[in-house]
């Protein structure tokens, strides 16, 4: 195309190029918006697999536990509160309870899935009927590792994870006998690889 060609000749000589880029990029521009505005939200938007929403709701249950840990007492002024019927979650270890109870009629160690209610404790899954869950559950799971303590006598079960008091039940003295038995059965069964496994925690 020349500088000084007329109107007539500069559209003769740019029709064809502008016809190509009809036929061709245009319809090509076109049918890529469609597939990005007409797409199903998946083919837009990403989503996560049902594991990995597993994993973060997991991940927050073991930040949440984590979170409510704060600083220990004094075994001697654990002891002190537990003898005056004291007893709060998460500020009193087994040692204490030990000291001030001496040794429990049964006890437990075990990997188990904890249900966080409402008022602060981790209700362990075998403490609740299969299929259901506590009434003040607040959605969160904590699973872990788990000691138990059954006093008879006094008609107290006790749960710790990580040496700290998360759960506390009081039952009668029944009660307290059968889940202790029941223990002692499984107890029985377990296969030497998994007491094994049971000491190297």
């Amino acid at each position: 195309m020349s500088l000084g060609a007329t109107t007539d000749e500069i559209v003769k000589q740019v029709t064809p190029f502008a016809s190509r880029l009809t036929r061709h990029a245009i319809p090509e521009l076109s049918s890529r918006a469609q597939r990005v505005t007409e797409g199903t939200p998946s083919e837009v938007t990403p989503q996560l697999p049902f594991w990995s929403w597993a994993v973060v709701l997991c991940s927050l249950s073991i930040l949440l536990f984590s979170a409510c840990m704060g600083s220990l007492p004094p075994l001697e002024e654990q002891k002190a509160q537990i003898l005056r019927d004291d007893i709060r979650i998460n500020v009193l270890t087994h040692a204490a309870f030990l000291e001030a109870w001496g040794p429990p009629t049964y006890d437990r160690r075990e990997r188990t899935q904890f249900f966080l209610v409402k008022n602060g404790m981790y209700v362990p899954r075998f403490r609740v009927p299969l299929g259901e869950y506590p009434d003040d559950w607040n959605f969160a799971v904590v699973p872990d590792w788990g000691e138990f303590f059954a006093y008879a006598e006094r008609g107290e079960l006790l749960g710790f994870i990580e040496d700290r008091l998360v759960y506390r039940e009081q039952m009668t003295s029944e009660e307290v006998h059968a889940l202790g038995q029941h223990w002692e059965k499984e107890e029985l069964t377990k296969t030497r690889l998994e007491r094994e496994l049971m000491l190297s925690r």
